[in-house]
C-alpha cells in the first residue's frame, strides 16, 4: 500500500469501532493486549491454542491474522483470514483485513500470481464495502487498489476519487486524508499539503491532522517543518509517546537533530506499553538508524538485535542488521 506510515498512523489514532466481538476468554483477551503493546511474539503464543481449538475462538484467529499481517508475512495473514472469513462470512472487517493481506502477498508475487491476487484483493475489499458502507478502511482499500492498478486491473484514479467522495459523505476529517492521498499520488503536493493543512484548520483538537501533516512533511524531505509540527503536538501534550516517536523517526531518516531523536526514542521506550503507539521493535530499529548515523555501529547493531527478539520477522531489521556486517 502506497504511504503506509501515513495509513497506519492514522488507523492508531483515528477513534475506530472494535472489528470483532469481545474476545471469549481472558487468555484471548491478555493475547489481543499484547497485540496491541506490540509484543507480537507472546500475542502469538497467547492466542494460538484458542485460535486451533475446535471450534476456534474467531477473536484469537482475527488476532492472529493481524499479528501476521503486521510482521508483512501475507500469506501467513491470508490463511488466518481465510478462516476468520468462514467463521463469519457476514463480517465486513474479516473481508476488508482478507483483503489487505492479498495485497500484501500480490506485493511479493510473481506477474502471473499477482493478477490473481490482485482481483481478490479487490473483490474482498469490495464485500466488505457491500456488507456495511460505513467501512472506511475498506473504501480506503479500494481507493489504495484504484491508484496502484493498471487500467486493464480496474485501476482508475476517478475510481479512487469516487471512493474518497464516499468516505467524505460518512466522515469530512476522512475524507480530507483520502483525497489529500490521491493527489500526492498524482504528484499534486501543492493540493495534498492543502488537503492536510486543512485538515489541521478545520479540526484543530486533532493530534491525527497534525500527525498526519508531519509524516507528509517527512515524506517529502522537508524535515524542518516536519520536526516543528511534532513540536507543536508535545509543547501541548508533553506526555504524548507518538510524538516522541515521530521525533526519533524524523531524527532516524534525515539524519538531524540526532541527540534529540536518540532521547526521544529512549524515552518512549521507558515508558509503559500503551495502545495505540507504534510497536517497540519499530522503535527499536529507529534507534539502531540513528545510532548508525551517529557512527555508533555497535549501539546500532545491539537496537537492530533488540528489535529482531521482538520480532524476528522484522524484515527492515534484519537488513539494517546485515549492512553494519
Amino acid at each position: 500500500m502506497p504511504h503506509r506510515a501515513l495509513v497506519s498512523a492514522l488507523l492508531l489514532l483515528c477513534a475506530i469501532a472494535p472489528l470483532v466481538r469481545a474476545a471469549s476468554s481472558p487468555a484471548v483477551e491478555d493475547g489481543v493486549r499484547l497485540f496491541r503493546e506490540g509484543r507480537y511474539e507472546d500475542a502469538r503464543a497467547a492466542l494460538t491454542p484458542a485460535a486451533t481449538a475446535k471450534p476456534p475462538d474467531s477473536t484469537a484467529v482475527f488476532y492472529l491474522g493481524r499479528i501476521a499481517l503486521a510482521r508483512d508475512d501475507g500469506k501467513e495473514a491470508a490463511r488466518w483470514f481465510e478462516q476468520a472469513v468462514a467463521l463469519d462470512g457476514q463480517s465486513s472487517a474479516a473481508h476488508m483485513w482478507l483483503g489487505r493481506a492479498y495485497g500484501t502477498q500480490a506485493q511479493k508475487a510473481g506477474k502471473l500470481s499477482q493478477i490473481g491476487l490482485a482481483h481478490k484483493t479487490r473483490s474482498e475489499f469490495e464485500r466488505a464495502v457491500a456488507l456495511d458502507t460505513g467501512n472506511l478502511e475498506a473504501r480506503d482499500g479500494l481507493i489504495s487498489y484504484f491508484l496502484q492498478a493498471p487500467g486493464f486491473m480496474g485501476g482508475s484514479v476517478e475510481k479512487a476519487k469516487e471512493q474518497a467522495a464516499e468516505i467524505q459523505k460518512r466522515d469530512a476529517f476522512r475524507g480530507t486524508f483520502a483525497n489529500a492521498r490521491i493527489a500526492e499520488d498524482q504528484k499534486d503536493h501543492a493540493g495534498a499539503e492543502r488537503a492536510y493543512r486543512s485538515a489541521v484548520a478545520a479540526f484543530p483538537e486533532s493530534l491525527s491532522a497534525r500527525y498526519a501533516l508531519g509524516i507528509y512533511l517527512t515524506r517529502v524531505e522537508r524535515f524542518d517543518e516536519a520536526f516543528a509540527v511534532f513540536d507543536s503536538i508535545l509543547a501541548a501534550h508533553p506526555d504524548e509517546l507518538n510524538g516522541l516517536y515521530q521525533i526519533g523517526r524524523t531524527g532516524a531518516l534525515s539524519g538531524q537533530q540526532l541527540d534529540r531523536a536518540e532521547q526521544a526514542l529512549k524515552t518512549f521506550l521507558a515508558a509503559p506499553p500503551r495502545e495505540n503507539t507504534p510497536r517497540p521493535a519499530g522503535a527499536h530499529w529507529r534507534l539502531g538508524m540513528v545510532y548508525e548515523k551517529q557512527g555508533k555501529k555497535d549501539l546500532a547493531a545491539e537496537e537492530y538485535r533488540k528489535s529482531l527478539a521482538l520480532d524476528p520477522n522484522f524484515a527492515e531489521a534484519k537488513k539494517s542488521l546485515a549492512k553494519l556486517k
